[in-house]
């Protein structure tokens, strides 16, 4: 019904919308808390390998550059990737 293509703009949006309310979420929290140094970014998003795709495999290395094209201004993004 929906093509490989579709699935992937799906699973992509859906990744993007959740970065965006994790961004929300950061920015909401800390606005009432005191400075503190945390090397952590603002965005964490996980990318889940099927099986047999490899490290930075280009569905991955989309998945990155799409989101890092989202991402603007000062927020940071670090993105990981999930499997064997």
């Amino acid at each position: 019904m929906f093509g490989t293509r579709g699935i992937r703009l799906s699973a992509l949006v859906a990744a993007s919308l959740m970065a965006l309310v994790t961004v929300q979420g950061a920015s909401a929290s800390t606005a009432g808390a005191a400075t503190s140094r945390v090397a952590c970014a603002d965005v964490e998003a996980v990318f889940a390998r099927g099986s047999g795709e490899a490290l930075r495999d280009k569905e991955f290395t989309h998945f990155d550059e799409s989101l890092t094209k989202c991402i603007t201004g000062s927020i940071t993004l670090h993105t990981y990737e999930l499997g064997t």
